[in-house]
């Protein structure tokens, strides 16, 4: 059975009380009591719940338009990492500042981290990388490159302590296999590209 819900506005049904930090590092972590409110006033029921706060991204799918290939970067990711180092395939992707936007993000990631000027960038959607337990927003993009759009190394920036690598992957290769990319942004671009294109 579906439930439905019979308030004028259901958002008035919730309380967030309590919220406090409980850590605060390379990511915030709070905790708040989360409520639940009947017609009459009365608590449903109360919930303690946490979320990491983190700033919204930017993220980009480069396609080398003369090759038709994918640029991805590499990296060793800790949070997947269970007791072994592991690392994953991503299009390029980071943290937006307080002083750009969305596409000025987008711009700067994809020649921090690949090395590409990319001009144009077509939105493709701005969605919750995990909402069941972080704040962050993923804003995701699509460009064109060739080899003129060359603009250095990439490999990401040394004072970030990042340790990026480029791996390209032909259009066919991911149209065929498209189980390897284990990335959800990853997955929302390439979708996007093989619905579009």
């Amino acid at each position: 059975m579906v439930k439905k819900d019979e308030s004028s506005n259901f958002l008035e049904r919730y309380q967030i009380a309590n919220e406090k930090d409980i850590y605060k590092g390379f990511l915030t972590l709070k905790m708040a009591e989360i409520r639940v409110i009947n017609p009459d006033g009365t608590f449903k029921h109360r919930a303690q719940r946490e979320r990491l706060v983190r700033p919204d991204s930017a993220a980009v799918l480069v396609y080398h338009k003369p090759r038709e290939e994918f640029i991805f970067t590499r990296q060793f990711r800790y949070p997947i990492s269970d007791g072994e180092p592991r690392h994953i395939l991503e299009i390029p992707a980071g943290g937006i500042d307080e002083s750009e936007t969305e596409k000025e993000a987008a711009v700067r990631e994809v020649k921090e981290e690949i090395g590409y000027r990319c001009e144009k960038l077509d939105f493709i959607a701005a969605v919750y990388s995990s909402p069941g337990t972080s704040s962050e927003r993923i804003y995701i993009y699509f460009a064109e490159v060739d080899d003129r759009d060359v603009l250095q190394e990439g490999g990401g920036l040394d004072e970030e302590n990042e340790d990026i690598y480029l791996d390209c992957l032909s259009v066919e290769e991911l149209r065929n296999n498209l189980s390897q990319i284990r990335d959800a942004k990853s997955l929302i671009a390439l979708q996007w590209f093989f619905t579009k294109r």
